[in-house]
């Protein structure tokens, strides 16, 4: 049985507890039999499904009369979360993009822009376009910070307003 130590802080899975009186079997004590002897029953609420990714599930530990309570909350990620889910986003569409025109990843397209070769142009619309992605993101996250912009309902909302790879190759 699943059992929240009072004196320690801790939950612990104890099949039994040792006493001065003997061995008695968590199972069969009463949630006050348990109290007095340091111990509250353990209840796990439904972890909650959670299919945003600007937000995250948190675990909440109380006593409630004579048992602790372990529930799950959705709340947003906090901006150092967001910061890496964007730049997890950032980099798989960069280097999705250069697999797209036959490169391994986004470095590897834009190492051609280097020096003269038949790739050349396309290497540096590449880096252009990865230097502007790179800003408009930062630039975003931190409007966020400063309350100056609404947090995204979805990355792809993020997608739709960011430079795009046609608009330096066009332009």
């Amino acid at each position: 049985m699943q059992l929240y130590n009072l004196k320690e802080n801790f939950v612990d899975d104890m099949p039994y507890i040792v006493t001065d009186k003997g061995t008695l079997y968590t199972g069969f004590l009463t949630e006050e039999e348990l109290k007095e002897l340091g111990y509250l029953k353990v209840i796990y609420e439904d972890y909650p499904t959670n299919t945003d990714e600007f937000k995250k599930v948190v675990q909440i530990s109380e006593i409630k009369d004579d048992t602790y309570v372990i529930s799950y909350e959705i709340v947003n990620k906090n901006l150092d979360e967001l910061t890496a889910l964007f730049k997890e986003k950032t980099q798989e569409l960069l280097d999705a993009k250069a697999r797209e025109k036959g490169y391994d990843d986004i470095l590897s397209a834009c190492s051609y822009a280097g020096y003269d070769n038949d790739f050349r142009a396309e290497g540096e619309s590449f880096g252009i376009w990865r230097a502007r992605v790179w800003k408009y993101g930062y630039g975003l996250l931190s409007a966020i910070a400063e309350g100056k912009h609404k947090l995204p309902a979805s990355f792809d909302e993020i997608l739709a307003e960011m430079p795009t790879l046609e608009e330096v190759h066009n332009g």
